[in-house]
């Protein structure tokens, strides 16, 4: 069961070509193993969200980064964390997220802005976004979710923002 929710293991599948195998290999562990399904369901959706890394070379690297954005407590967090430790690698001090979503299949990021959002706007290669909500349009940093500046004041709710 371990080895079936290894990041080593879905990589090896990976670079096989059998992402699709893997996620049949999960679906009958939920049968075998009842008590394990959350676990097992969480690995699966990993999987799935990457089967396009099958159809291309692999990149071992990439699969563990990517397990490192998973909630602390995910399977895949923790086997990241294992392999890393395994080889020596110092991967606490690397990773330092500001606001790491914690929840499984998080949205990426969340905004309390206290009223409806009808606008976002965002510039290609900035760390920035508009938003319109309510009477005041929001300049987030995208990095932290901290807002840097509040234009408020518009006498009707904000439709648009460019």
């Amino acid at each position: 069961m371990h080895e079936l929710t290894s990041v080593m293991y879905i990589l090896c599948k990976f670079e096989a070509g059998m992402g699709t195998e893997l996620q049949l290999e999960l679906i009958e562990a939920m049968d075998v193993f009842p008590a394990r399904t959350k676990e097992l369901n969480m690995v699966k959706s990993f999987v799935g969200k990457r089967l396009d890394a099958c159809t291309k070379p692999v990149c071992p690297g990439q699969i563990v980064v990517e397990a490192f954005n998973e909630p602390d407590a995910s399977p895949m967090f923790q086997s990241a964390v294992d392999v890393c430790k395994k080889r020596g690698l110092g991967w606490e001090t690397a990773l330092k997220w500001i606001r790491k979503p914690q929840e499984f299949d998080p949205c990426q990021m969340s905004i309390p802005t206290g009223a409806a959002v009808f606008s976002v706007a965002c510039e290609p290669g900035s760390r920035r976004v508009a938003i319109g909500s309510g009477n005041s349009i929001l300049i987030i940093d995208v990095t932290t979710g901290d807002v840097l500046h509040a234009l408020e004041g518009h006498t009707k709710s904000v439709s648009s923002v460019s």
